[in-house]
C-alpha cells in the first residue's frame, strides 16, 4: 500500500478558514442577479425594427421570444425551415445536424452547451 500525502495549497495558506472572500458579505445568500440584463430598447433601438428573425423583445430587457409560427411547428418542419433560412444565407453549405439539434433545442428553451473543435460551425449556431 502506498502512503499519498497531499501537499499543501501554495499560496500559503492553512486552513480553510483562511481563504480569502471573493465576494462582498452583503452579497452572501442573495439570490439577486449580479449582472442584470442591460435595457437593450436604449442601446439597440435598430435593432428591434430590422425584422430579421421574427423575434421581439418582451417586457423584461433582455428576454427574446420567437414568432409563434416557429415554435408551434412540428421538429420536422422547423428542420426544413432552418435548412431553407440556412441556404439562403450560406448557399450550398448545408446545416450540421450538431447545429440542427442545438437550434432545435434553443427553440425549446433547452439549456444548451456545444462543445466541438475548431471549424465544426459553433458561430453559426448563434446566428
Amino acid at each position: 500500500m502506498v502512503n499519498t500525502q497531499v501537499n499543501p495549497p501554495s499560496c500559503g495558506y492553512d486552513r480553510p478558514d483562511m481563504f480569502p472572500s471573493t465576494l462582498p458579505e452583503d452579497a452572501i445568500g442573495s439570490t439577486e442577479d449580479p449582472l442584470p440584463f442591460e435595457n437593450v430598447v436604449e442601446h439597440h433601438p435598430e435593432e428591434l425594427f430590422s425584422g430579421g428573425s421574427g423575434r421581439v423583445i418582451k417586457n423584461k430587457p433582455g428576454q427574446l421570444t420567437l414568432n409563434k409560427n416557429i415554435t408551434e411547428m412540428t421538429q420536422d418542419q422547423q428542420i426544413e425551415m432552418l435548412k431553407n433560412r440556412s441556404a439562403k444565407v450560406y448557399g450550398p453549405q448545408a446545416p450540421k445536424q450538431v447545429q440542427l439539434e442545438s437550434v432545435i433545442d434553443l427553440i425549446y428553451r433547452r439549456d444548451t452547451f456545444v462543445l466541438a473543435g475548431t471549424g465544426v460551425g459553433k458561430s453559426r449556431i448563434a446566428e
